[in-house]
């Protein structure tokens, strides 16, 4: 069994399920344009993972560029000026695993939720506390993840990048942390596309939060 000395973290669909605040923000974006939300888009997670723009058509069956980016403007202002966040929960002993990681190494966040929201969210629910930094995308530019990792690894000249545990639930989490060198784990308990995830190959998997936890809470066992 083995721990790390330093954890990075995906957000979305690792450490907490924000499914439904985020669908609470394309429906007010769809109530702004009069447009028919249909359950069966909504009840759908894979959709969360497509841009707003290839969501309004999928929603709307046509294409046009100027709606589509209003849609998109109406979806970041809802979530990251009225949404509340009521309904992001933090997975099932998340809370327990990141306070006991915090205790003897530092925890970040890397995620392409938009900085600005994810600072927002994590200060209105109180988890802020549980993070060293975090690290999501700015509006000049959406960073690649694997530069966000990159940056927060400055930080760490002197820790070997295989001492350092990248936790995500996506393939292009895996993806990422590779291209830095780092050991990856892959959740399959989130959002992300399970066989294009397992396809990457992560150095371990968990199939729950729980098990998540029972792994970094006892250390992780190589091999």
């Amino acid at each position: 069994m083995r721990t790390y000395s330093v954890y990075i973290f995906d957000f979305d669909g690792t450490v907490a399920d924000t499914c439904q605040d985020v669908w609470n923000s394309i429906g007010y974006a769809c109530d702004c344009k009069s447009l028919t939300f249909l359950s069966s888009i909504r009840g759908d997670s894979v959709n969360l993972a497509l841009s707003p723009a290839e969501l309004y058509r999928r929603i709307t069956g046509s294409i046009d560029e100027r709606e589509e980016q209003e849609f998109a403007e109406l979806i970041r202002y809802h979530y990251r000026n009225i949404n509340d966040f009521h309904e992001t929960k933090l997975y099932p002993k998340m809370g327990e695993l990141l306070t006991e990681l915090g205790r003897t190494s530092p925890c970040h966040i890397a995620s392409n939720k938009a900085q600005t929201a994810l600072e927002r969210l994590l200060s209105i629910k109180g988890w802020d506390k549980y993070f060293t930094s975090v690290h999501g995308t700015v509006p000049e530019g959406n960073m690649p993840k694997e530069e966000m990792i990159r940056n927060i690894l400055q930080g760490y000249k002197d820790i070997p990048c295989c001492d350092i545990l990248y936790i995500g639930d996506s393939y292009t989490d895996v993806r990422a942390a590779r291209q830095n060198g780092i050991s990856v784990m892959g959740v399959t308990y989130g959002d992300g596309d399970t066989a294009r995830l397992l396809a990457e190959k992560p150095d371990y998997t968990a199939g729950s939060s729980e098990e998540l936890y029972g792994m970094l809470h006892r250390g992780v066992a190589e091999g």
